[in-house]
């Protein structure tokens, strides 16, 4: 018996495809998620640039207008939720960019009749099919 369970810390990957260098458009596709390792930066203000990673509850704390909720959020979008929360009372038309520096790990389970049961990470902007899966695990155990 094999028994494969999927999750990932932000959304299945069939809604949350990450972004393809091969494919610009599909980077605005992008919805933010827990975990994911983000940088904020405002034009001309350094001292406003911060480097953080989502907190569970999807949101990320950022120098004078504080916690802030992003996951959901394409990284233009969030980006323009920072950029309106500057202007209303800091900043004059700031100039907002936020990038992700690294996606949050996406990990299945596989159980059973395998050389190696437990969790796998899988692989950047990849899919594992089931047969991948199982070869990750050493393959099915010899029957006796």
């Amino acid at each position: 018996m094999l028994l494969l369970a999927m999750f990932s810390a932000g959304k299945a990957p069939a809604q949350n495809p990450k972004p393809d260098d091969a494919h610009p458009a599909a980077a605005t596709s992008y919805l933010l998620a827990a975990n994911d390792l983000i940088k904020m930066s405002v034009f001309e203000e350094n001292d406003l640039e911060t480097t953080v990673r989502i907190s569970s509850d999807g949101t990320v704390t950022f120098p004078l207008i504080g916690a802030v909720k992003v996951a959901g959020k394409t990284p233009q979008a969030a980006a323009k939720t920072v950029r309106e929360l500057y202007a209303k009372d800091y900043l004059v038309n700031p100039q907002v960019n936020l990038t992700v520096i690294e996606y949050s790990k996406r990990r299945f389970i596989i159980l059973g009749q395998v050389q190696r049961p437990g969790t796998f990470d899988m692989p950047d902007r990849d899919a594992v099919n089931i047969l991948q899966a199982i070869g990750m695990a050493g393959g099915y155990t010899s029957a006796t």
